[in-house]
């Protein structure tokens, strides 16, 4: 009985010498449990949980807090359903819809179940920290975007990302609503300059992602700010084939030739600031018009008088731009096409098919091919004929752009004028019709000596197609 006293006693001493501990614990010096516990309500408990908290008995405040360190400690040595583990500092926000006890950990996450802060391993990174937002009703082919951070969210606390990056603190916090769409937000090593350097490792996630919850492969898109719209050019021109859609805010790319041919089949919407002292915005800005040159689907936005650090407000959150609907929005089927850009070929230039663009989206789907020159196609035309005394004149031109080569010859006179069937001395519609009437026995008067306009010594309805054909102006001659 004294023993079992004694204990109770211990264990009293304990939990009142426990909030002196945590007063003394900081978030860089506490690894522990309990540690972790702390530092998660201290950055996610709202101004009136930490006036409820204040208020509470000092001995229940323990043995809240030793009850929070209890579930991180657990969730630090486990690994979820999905086979990518929980990462200890950060409580994982799971729980059934059906649960309706306040759970302290989940309060102070501010955004229910649909936030997970999990890690992988990779060969080359070890432990790689990432942000999962689940939709409130998944199902399966659902898009997927992936969201770059800026370089004040490298480390190893995610916590960073949600307190300083537009985009996962308007998400986290419920300003964006729940969007239809699996969200990851990765978290870049303090050891990495930018987001290039780990490509490898992020498309990894990707694919584990889109496995594991069934994403459409044809749906997934790539977005970022600052270091992170740098990085969402630099990867998807790394991988140009697995991204859907792009939106890079506040990014630079070198603008040669290789990164446009990667990148002009993915549409881009592309932001920046006018002011922007830090990321120069003539590099999105340049970038794009080379895209839109070689027929891609791109746009860029300047917002006037902007910083560096104004854009995600002004994309994320303005209804007009719409940036997330965009990003989520189904792939265009191209049902309607059209040609444009096409040029026939002449004597002396190539010609071109034409590039096969989208009526709907825009989207240039096929480039056309060159037609070559077709070189000048030259034959004798009859310029002047022969009259009964004086001689005619032919030329030498190119039926197609009627290019003079300067070479002529004469005609010798024949006695009579070819053509002039009614002998009135000159070849109009009055010898066609005449012609004709004599193919049809009408008693007309001819001059035989004019009738065979195409000199096969014989007079039919060839030499009526002739003499229409001569006075149409074709490329004929007559006889």
């Amino acid at each position: 009985m004294k023993t079992a006293i004694r204990i109770l006693g211990t264990a009293l001493s304990v939990l009142l010498l426990v909030p002196t501990f945590l007063t003394g614990c900081g978030r860089n010096n506490s690894r522990s449990a309990v540690g972790a516990a702390v530092v998660q309500l201290s950055d996610h408990t709202t101004a009136n949980a930490n006036a409820t908290v204040q208020t509470m008995n000092r001995k229940a405040e323990a043995v809240t807090f030793l009850m929070a360190a209890k579930v991180v400690s657990l969730q630090a040595n486990s690994t979820d359903t999905t086979g990518s583990k929980t990462d200890p500092f950060i409580p994982t926000l799971a729980s059934s819809a059906n649960d309706q006890t306040e759970n302290p950990i989940k309060a102070a996450a501010n955004t229910a179940s649909s936030w997970q802060a999990l890690s992988m391993e990779t060969e080359t990174l070890g432990t790689f920290r990432y942000w999962l937002y689940t939709p409130s009703d998944p199902t399966d082919d659902m898009p997927l975007i992936v969201y770059l951070h800026g370089g004040s969210g490298k480390g190893d606390d995610l916590n960073l990302i949600t307190s300083i990056d537009g985009f996962p603190k308007y998400l986290q916090d419920g300003t964006l609503g729940d969007i239809p769409a699996y969200v990851i937000i990765p978290q870049l090593p303090s050891s990495k300059k930018g987001w290039t350097d780990v490509g490898a490792d992020l498309m990894s996630l990707i694919r584990y992602i889109r496995n594991t919850y069934n994403v459409s492969s044809s749906r997934i898109s790539l977005t970022g700010h600052s270091m992170g719209g740098t990085g969402t050019w630099g990867v998807a021109a790394a991988y140009p084939a697995s991204f859907s859609k792009i939106a890079p805010c506040s990014g630079s790319i070198n603008n040669t030739t290789i990164n446009v041919n990667k990148l002009k089949g993915i549409p881009v919407r592309a932001f920046v600031g006018s002011a922007d002292t830090i990321v120069s915005p003539d590099s999105s800005i340049n970038f794009v018009a080379a895209l839109k040159q070689a027929g891609g689907d791109a746009e860029v936005t300047v917002f006037d008088g902007a910083g560096h650090f104004d854009v995600p407000a002004l994309v994320y959150l303005d209804e007009n731009i719409a940036i997330v609907d965009w990003l989520l929005s189904e792939p265009c089927a191209h049902g309607e096409t059209e040609i444009r850009n096409a040029k026939e070929a002449t004597c002396c230039e190539n010609g071109y098919t034409g590039d096969t663009y989208c009526k709907k989206c825009g989207e240039k789907l096929s480039d056309g091919e060159v037609i070559p020159a077709t070189g000048h196609k030259f034959f004798w035309k009859t310029t002047k004929l022969a009259t009964e005394n004086e001689p005619g004149l032919k030329e030498e031109l190119c039926s197609v752009c009627r290019l003079k080569t300067g070479n002529s010859e004469e005609v010798a006179y024949t006695g009579h004028i070819t053509g002039d069937i009614n002998g009135d001395g000159k070849v109009n519609n009055k010898d066609l019709a005449r012609l004709f009437q004599y193919l049809s026995d009408w008693d007309v008067e001819v001059d035989v000596t004019a009738l065979d306009i195409n000199g096969d010594g014989a007079t039919n309805n060839k030499d009526l197609t002739r003499l229409f054909q001569y006075l149409s102006d074709w490329d004929v001659e007559i006889y």
